[in-house]
């Protein structure tokens, strides 16, 4: 037997009172269909017609900006003087030196000065004050490099520098027991007296460790460079 299936609207022709709930969802559906999309659209504007309307900003950033810095020219420092050996410190004997150690002392009557040679006649007596070698184990060391290369810079004379000029001076300084700079004379020339002053008035702003002998401070004369140079970039 073949099982035919009857639409609701035959069995409705029919008179056949019974239905199916999936009967009665195929003739409910379209007004279902449509009741749902009634629905939706009047949510979608609804929400669209409440919620705060969106407006389009520009943006822009918030970085500080960038300022660009001249560096000065670099100053370059000489090199410190190199410093001497320290000569090694004389031992003394324990016990008693023999006698054929001892030396003689020295008298006129074994050596009469009518015996002796007569002085070079080129030698030069040196002038009271000014620079000589004074014996010392330990160099002076410059303690304010960084304001040395800042003074070295400002007193850079303008009409020289702008000029392209660049030279070295070197000055005898005397550098006393506690390290200030005292006398200075010129001791080379850079050919332009306004650098020759302005490296005699950076020397008497340096500030040294002094000299020592033998764990002692000592005042001594050194030949400082002063070194006036452009900046190559």
């Amino acid at each position: 037997m073949k099982n035919w299936r009857i639409r609701p609207r035959d069995r409705e022709e029919a008179g056949d009172p019974f239905e199916t709930a999936n009967d009665r969802f195929q003739r409910r559906y379209r007004y279902l269909t449509a009741v749902s999309l009634l629905i939706a659209t009047s949510v979608h504007f609804g929400v669209f017609a409440l919620n705060p309307r969106m407006v389009v900003q520009a943006m822009e950033s918030a970085g500080e900006e960038t300022v660009a810095l001249t560096l000065p020219p670099e100053v370059r420092i000489p090199p410190p003087p190199q410093s001497i050996a320290r000569p090694a410190t004389p031992r003394v004997s324990a016990g008693p030196v023999a006698d054929e150690l001892t030396i003689s002392p020295t008298t006129f009557d074994a050596n009469p000065a009518a015996s002796l040679p007569p002085p070079p006649a080129d030698v030069q007596r040196q002038e009271k004050g000014g620079p000589s070698y004074v014996e010392h184990d330990v160099a002076p060391r410059i303690l304010n490099g960084a304001d040395v290369a800042a003074l070295l810079e400002q007193n850079y004379p303008r009409v020289l520098r702008e000029a392209g000029v660049q030279a070295t001076v070197i000055l005898w300084l005397y550098v006393d027991s506690e390290g200030r700079p005292g006398e200075c004379r010129v001791h080379s020339s850079s050919g332009y007296p306004m650098l020759d002053e302005a490296a005699e008035k950076v020397a008497a702003r340096m500030r040294f460790a002094p000299a020592q002998l033998m764990d002692k401070p000592v005042g001594v004369w050194i030949a400082q460079p002063f070194k006036f140079a452009l900046q190559t970039r």
